[in-house]
C-alpha cells in the first residue's frame, strides 16, 4: 500500500470546466415538481451531511466546494471529504453531488471532468457493488497525471443514485440522460458518488475502502433512492 498522499485539484472532482456549459441540457420537457419535493431535497441534504467522519480507521476532513461548481451544477448538496488513516497516512476522497434537477448532471462524470483538468484517462472496469440489498455495477476509471517530479496514478469508482421504482443504482451516464427525459424522475434529481484513491494502493486495501465506504453511505443512498416517499 502506498502512503504517498495524492493531491487532487479542488475543482477537478466535480467541475468539468467551460466544456460543461455546452453539455448541460436545459431544454426539453419541464421537470415536474411533485408535492413534497422541497422536503425531500432537505432530507437529502441532511443525509449527506450525516455521513460519518470515521470510515474504518480513516478520519475525514471536509473541503469547501468551489463557487464554479455551484454555479455550473446548481447542486442541492455537494460533499468533498478527504479520509486519512492516521496510523499509515493512506487516504482516499469521497465525493458526492446531488442535483435537484437531473439535467444539471448531464455531462458531469469522470471521463469528462478529470481529463479537463489534466488527468489522462486510462482504462475502465466494472465493479460489483451492493447497497441496502440492491446489487448493481459501478465503474472504476483509471487516470494518470504527469508533472515535473513523477507520474501520479489514481482511480475513481463512480455510480449514480436515481429515485426510481425498483432499480435505483446506475453506472452509466446514459441512465442519467434517460432519467432527465422523464417528467417524474427528472424533477427529483440525481446523486453521483465517487470514491477516489491512489491506483498504486494495495488491492486488498482498495477493496476494503470501497466496502466500508458503501456501508457508510448506505443510509444516505436509501434516503435519495426513496424519493418523496416517507
Amino acid at each position: 500500500m502506498s502512503n504517498r498522499p495524492v493531491t487532487i485539484s479542488q475543482a477537478a472532482p466535480y467541475v468539468c470546466g467551460v466544456i460543461l456549459v455546452a453539455l448541460l441540457v436545459r431544454g426539453g420537457i419541464s421537470a415536474q415538481r411533485p408535492f413534497g419535493t422541497k422536503e425531500y431535497r432537505g432530507r437529502v441534504r441532511v443525509a449527506i451531511e450525516n455521513i460519518p467522519y470515521l470510515i474504518g480507521p480513516a478520519v475525514g476532513v471536509d473541503a469547501e466546494p468551489t463557487p464554479a461548481a455551484i454555479a455550473l451544477l446548481s447542486p442541492n448538496k455537494i460533499l468533498e471529504r478527504r479520509y486519512v488513516d492516521p496510523s499509515t497516512g493512506a487516504g482516499f476522497t469521497l465525493l458526492i453531488v446531488h442535483c435537484g434537477d437531473v439535467r444539471d448532471m448531464i455531462g458531469h462524470y469522470p471521463p469528462v471532468c478529470y481529463p479537463a483538468h489534466g488527468w489522462k484517462a486510462g482504462g475502465s472496469t466494472k465493479v460489483a457493488i451492493e447497497i441496502n440489498g440492491e446489487k448493481a455495477t459501478a465503474i472504476k476509471y483509471d487516470f494518470t497525471h504527469n508533472d515535473e517530479l513523477f507520474e501520479r496514478h489514481m482511480s475513481v469508482t463512480n455510480f449514480f443514485v436515481i429515485p426510481e421504482e425498483g432499480v435505483t443504482l446506475f453506472a452509466d451516464m446514459k441512465d442519467v440522460e434517460r432519467a432527465s427525459r422523464s417528467s417524474e424522475t427528472g424533477g427529483l434529481g440525481v446523486a453521483q458518488f465517487q470514491i477516489v484513491m491512489p491506483e498504486d494502493s494495495n488491492p486488498q486495501w482498495r477493496d476494503l475502502v470501497i466496502h466500508e465506504t458503501l456501508q457508510a453511505v448506505a443510509p444516505t443512498v436509501k434516503t435519495i433512492a426513496q424519493g418523496i416517499k416517507k
